[in-house]
This record gives C-alpha cells, sequence and structure tokens, in this order.
C-alpha cells in the first residue's frame, strides 16, 4: 500500500514527501489503537475461555471476533464535536454550534443495539458497533488494523491453547485511548 502512494503521488500533484506524510498519517493513529485492541483480545480470551475455543473449532469466525473485540474494547474513548445543524437526538434537542461528546464505548454497549452487551461473544452479530468511528469520521486505518489483529490470532489458534489472567489488569491513564498500562497474561501452548 505504501509504496504505491509514493507511485501514484506525483500524477496526482503529491511531492514525495507529502506521500510520506500520508502514509505516516494512515500508519501512526493505527499503532495505540491497534496494540489496545490486542490487549483487550488477551484480556477477553483469558476471560472468556469458551470463546477462544469457539474460534479454535472454528477459526472462519477469526474476522468477526475482532470486530466484538472492537465493540468490546472500544480503544477511542470519546471525541468531542460541534452540532452542523439543529438535531433531536433520543427526545433531546440540540442546537447547531452545540459541542457534544460523542462516548463510543457507551454507544457499543447499547442494549437495544447489541442483547446482553457486556458478554463477550465471537457469533455476535457486530455490523452496527462504532469502534473504528463511522461515516466521514471512519478510522482512516481500520482495514490495516484489521488485517494485524486477525493475523496475529489466527497465527496463535493453532498452538495456544487457553489464556489465563495472571494478576490484576490495570487500565492506563489516558484521555484518548483506552488501553492497559498492564496485563499480566499466561497461555498455555498445546
Amino acid at each position: 500500500m505504501a509504496r504505491r502512494v509514493f507511485d501514484l503521488a506525483p500524477e496526482k500533484g503529491f511531492t514525495e514527501q507529502k506521500a510520506g506524510q500520508l502514509v505516516r498519517d494512515y500508519i501512526n493513529p493505527s499503532l495505540d489503537t491497534t496494540m489496545s485492541t490486542l490487549g483487550f483480545a488477551a484480556y477477553y480470551f483469558a476471560t472468556f475461555p469458551d470463546q477462544w475455543e469457539l474460534l479454535r473449532n472454528d477459526p472462519s469466525l477469526t474476522p468477526n471476533a475482532v470486530e466484538e473485540i472492537m465493540r468490546m474494547a472500544t480503544p477511542i474513548r470519546a471525541f468531542s464535536r460541534y452540532v452542523a445543524e439543529d438535531t433531536e437526538l433520543a427526545g433531546v434537542a440540540i442546537t447547531k454550534g452545540a459541542r457534544i461528546i460523542a462516548i463510543y464505548a457507551s454507544a457499543n454497549r447499547d442494549e437495544t443495539v447489541f442483547p446482553e452487551p457486556d458478554r463477550f461473544d465471537v457469533t455476535r452479530n457486530t455490523r452496527k458497533h462504532i469502534g473504528f468511528g463511522h461515516g466521514v469520521r471512519a478510522c482512516m486505518g481500520m482495514h490495516l488494523a484489521r488485517l494485524e489483529v486477525i493475523s496475529l490470532i489466527e497465527a496463535m489458534l493453532p498452538t495456544t491453547k487457553i489464556w489465563h489472567l495472571n494478576g490484576a489488569p490495570l487500565i492506563a491513564m489516558n484521555n484518548t485511548i483506552r488501553a492497559f498500562a498492564q496485563l499480566p497474561v499466561r497461555i498455555e501452548i498445546g
């Protein structure tokens, strides 16, 4: 992908320096969120061992499992937005120019959209989660992030028998990214 950006840059009017910036803008934002997602994958597989067993028995569930991890983990906590036009949301009038905060984890745990929203389920229909944002605010690197997480899980499926929490997890203090500062896990190979 990166090579293609550099190859197409001249015909699209971009300098090599601008092409490099575009590639960094694509890759860099996905680093923290992807690492956070991988940490939560380990946590959920240790906390819900039956779900890891489902994946081991049916690796075709892995892409859906990644979506469920993103829904449950929701690495981006929230973003502030300005309201573009007068609107109403859930019976509340919001005026143009008002500032709101979109709390993604709250939306991803909405019981009217996701039955039993606090249960980790790799078979769940996750199409409506907003762990990668939505619309024009969708994550530019979401396809790369998905590929990275799917690839790691698929690589671990044949040899990782079970995950165990090996101590108390500690959530990192960060206003933007929800991640673990410490997550002691142990895996059994087999």
